[in-house]
């Protein structure tokens, strides 16, 4: 299995990904991040587009990575909804 690293980045890719399959993608970029790696996401808010699903909010970011705190959440200057996250995975004890 490839990794630990320390350093992650999305670009407009989750919040895109069916909220069913969600779940997923936080296990396993959880699986491959090293003890006080980064994930730096950009990230549409709800409403963005024209479905009922697309998007993510700080809210769902805390719930489902498990492990993770949400350190910083900046918006964006689009024209919709977006948002700048930071979060980081707790350090290894």
């Amino acid at each position: 299995m490839p990794g630990p690293y320390d350093l992650f980045f999305d670009l407009s890719c989750y919040c895109g990904i069916p909220p069913h399959r969600r779940d997923a993608y936080a296990a396993g970029l959880t699986k491959r991040a090293a003890p006080g790696a980064r994930l730096l996401m950009f990230g549409y808010g709800p409403g963005a587009f024209d479905d009922s699903w697309s998007g993510v909010t700080a809210d769902e970011l805390s719930a489902r990575f498990a492990g993770w705190q949400l350190a910083d959440v900046t918006p964006g200057t689009n024209s919709v909804p977006t948002f700048w996250f930071t979060l980081r995975r707790a350090a290894a004890v």
